[in-house]
């Protein structure tokens, strides 16, 4: 299934890639060169094994606008049919605490939910 909605941006260092079980690879990138009006901190990709293609994406948006207590970056992910927020947060911010965040909900996504199934 080819994913409707990714983040648009242009070059990015990557940080880390890590199997996410049997079927998927996470990567993971900082650094992230801005393409249109969205800004990026951090992003986590996950591919699917067999055609190396996106599956699902979580980000950490650059809030431009911030207003008192909004919280400067917003997490937020990309499932292949639309874009999900979850709330602004200044710990968004911090590379360590995003990736942690965003390996949980990949994990939950394709890892958990697969032996949910099962």
């Amino acid at each position: 299934m080819t994913m409707q909605h990714v983040p648009h941006v242009g070059r990015m260092n990557r940080v880390d890639v890590r199997p996410l079980g049997k079927n998927h690879t996470m990567m993971m990138w900082d650094t992230i060169e801005q393409v249109g009006s969205i800004r990026y901190a951090y992003l986590l990709g996950v591919f699917d094994n067999s055609t190396h293609e996106p599956v699902y994406f979580v980000s950490s948006e650059v809030n431009v606008f911030p207003s008192p207590g909004t919280g400067s970056h917003c997490l937020c992910e990309f499932d292949g049919e639309g874009h999900g927020n979850h709330g602004f947060s200044d710990q968004w911010s911090v590379a360590d605490t995003f990736f942690q965040e965003a390996k949980r909900m990949a994990a939950d996504r394709f890892v958990t939910r697969r032996r949910a199934k099962a």
